[in-house]
């Protein structure tokens, strides 16, 4: 293995290893819960830290060398999935969560080569309406709603 290979098979897990410590440390701030048998609202991130820091140490182990960065097409599939990702940010509040979960489905699923109109058709709408149902009825916590017209969905 080429020591440019080498060196870049071991930064993904030394990130992801610095990333589990910095949400332990963050997560070491957040107030205790109320109650004696109340996880709190730090249990959550201290399970994501765990669960990274257990996730640098198994890539660290199981090392591989790698191709590097993906080249070409798959370049520019990287490239507009985080432009993607961003605009999908970007819009959750103006036109609503419904609607910016389903275009951002629906153009995630072009990008990676889905191009049966059923599915086109269908999936990025079941997602986004299950999942806007599951946090505002199930959850109760509530999400930037999508207006059509008067139409609030």
């Amino acid at each position: 293995m080429r020591s440019a290979e080498r060196r870049g098979s071991v930064v993904p897990p030394l990130l992801t290893l610095a990333l589990g410590v910095g949400v332990l440390i963050v997560a070491a701030d957040i107030r205790p819960g109320m109650l004696p048998n109340d996880p709190g609202p730090a249990f959550l991130p201290r399970v994501v830290g765990v669960a990274l820091i257990g996730l640098s140490l198994w890539l660290m182990w199981d090392r591989e060398p790698h191709e590097g960065l993906p080249r070409g097409a798959g370049l520019i599939r990287v490239v507009m999935t985080i432009v993607l990702t961003t605009l999908y940010l970007m819009t959750i509040e103006p036109i609503g969560f419904p609607a910016a979960t389903a275009l951002f489905l629906l153009c995630q699923m072009w990008l990676i080569g889905i191009r049966r109109f059923a599915v086109l058709a269908t999936m990025p709408l079941l997602i986004s309406a299950g999942t806007y149902a599951l946090f505002r009825f199930a959850l109760d916590v509530p999400l930037p709603a999508t207006r059509i017209g008067g139409l609030l969905l």
